[in-house]
């Protein structure tokens, strides 16, 4: 994954196949899970945050590494 992430920061190439939204709907139902088995999952909730806010900046549709552009817009 690592790599993937380094392909699309440092080079620009997006390569992974993998859309934010597919990753945020599947979290969800990991989410929903552990809900269901009465346990939490803070750090995939965690995750899910970072997901919905790229989602909802209208960056659903690129690939997981490409969450990085989200990174680079919020304050320092």
């Amino acid at each position: 994954m690592m790599g993937f992430c380094k392909n699309y920061a440092v080079d620009g190439v997006s390569d992974l196949g993998f859309s934010i939204h597919n990753a945020n709907k599947d979290l969800g139902y990991f989410l929903q899970l552990a809900e269901d088995l009465g346990t939490r999952a803070e750090i995939a909730e965690g995750t899910s945050h970072t997901l919905q806010a790229a989602v909802s900046a209208g960056l659903g549709d690129g690939n997981v590494p490409e969450i990085f552009e989200n990174f680079m817009t919020l304050d320092r």
